[in-house]
């Protein structure tokens, strides 16, 4: 909110808006940088759990406890909780607690489009997961991993970047198409490009944020650390800055367009949920053809019946 508008206008454009702002993917890298940093410690399991659900805890107050990190720290303390007691989580029921306190802590978050954003953007995970997971069943095939693990060290490196980045990007292309028209009817903005840096920005993205707990940390211990810690972030921030800048100009990269109406949100919207959470009454007969065709006719309905600005006279 301290930054000149030059200097969030590109990445507001782009669509990457979400990784100067403090989200839940800022907790994800930050809960899986204290996994790697406790466990190099010996910690028993029990404390570690602990210790990580406190700290996601402390650093969500610490960002003035807004709905996404909320409700991603919510997921995390009750994963904690879940991995102490060996038990399996229910992602949707883990959601809806989730959506709970959120609302318990402020009503109005209901109608703030970053709440909608967030948890519509952990509802697309969460739907999508198991078409992930029989992608992994079939790549498990035992002769392919044996013919994997008898290649070359830097092509195994080559090819697990590369499905990362497929998966990340694919994961970010759901959730994009899934939260298009949210976006579009309060910021009128179709921002392509930023499926793809956003994957592209990770690392950058992770390292200025391990930096800047690393200044968080030794500050008040050992200053010289925090200043070199202070360069690694700036250094990151400066390459996350010039690359979205960059994006920005880039022909197509983001459009400003006429959202649709209110009325055919809510019929969208409402006909996902029904597809999501009463799956026993989807019609299965539908394939996929002719699915993405009344799909398409649907957003067709929009584009016509949207606001479009008149000519004057």
């Amino acid at each position: 909110e301290q930054l000149e508008h030059d200097r969030t206008e590109a990445f507001i454009k782009t669509g990457t808006i979400h990784l100067l702002a403090i989200s839940g993917l800022h907790i994800g890298i930050l809960v899986g940088l204290l996994f790697v940093l406790l466990r190099f410690a010996a910690i028993p399991r029990g404390l570690l759990l602990l210790a990580i659900a406190f700290l996601t805890v402390f650093y969500a107050l610490l960002t003035d406890a807004r709905p996404p990190v909320m409700r991603a720290t919510v997921l995390v303390v009750v994963l904690c909780g879940a991995m102490q007691l060996a038990r399996q989580i229910n992602p949707l029921n883990a959601l809806a607690f989730a959506a709970l306190i959120v609302l318990s802590w402020n009503p109005s978050n209901l109608f703030r489009v970053g709440s909608q954003l967030s948890f519509l953007a952990v509802a697309t995970l969460i739907s999508i997961e198991p078409i992930y997971q029989k992608i992994r069943h079939r790549q498990r095939d035992p002769l392919q991993q044996l013919i994997d693990r008898s290649r070359f060290w830097p092509v195994r490196m080559l090819r697990s970047a590369w499905q990362w980045f497929w998966q990340l990007t694919c994961a970010g292309l759901a959730i994009f198409l899934v939260a298009l028209p949210l976006v579009m009817y309060h910021f009128h903005l179709f921002t392509p490009i930023g499926v793809i840096l956003t994957p592209l920005l990770y690392f950058p993205l992770a390292f200025a944020l391990a930096s800047g707990l690393g200044i968080l940390l030794t500050g008040w211990i050992a200053p010289p650390l925090a200043q070199l810690f202070a360069k690694v972030c700036d250094a990151n921030l400066g390459v996350l800055e010039w690359a979205v800048s960059s994006a920005s100009h880039l022909p197509g990269s983001y459009a400003y367009m006429a959202g649709p109406p209110l009325w055919w949100i809510v019929v969208f919207y409402a006909g996902l949920a029904f597809w999501m959470l009463l799956p026993r009454y989807r019609i299965k007969r539908i394939k996929p053809p002719r699915a993405a065709a009344l799909l398409s006719l649907w957003v067709v309905v929009a584009v016509i019946s949207g606001k479009h600005p008149q000519q004057p006279n």
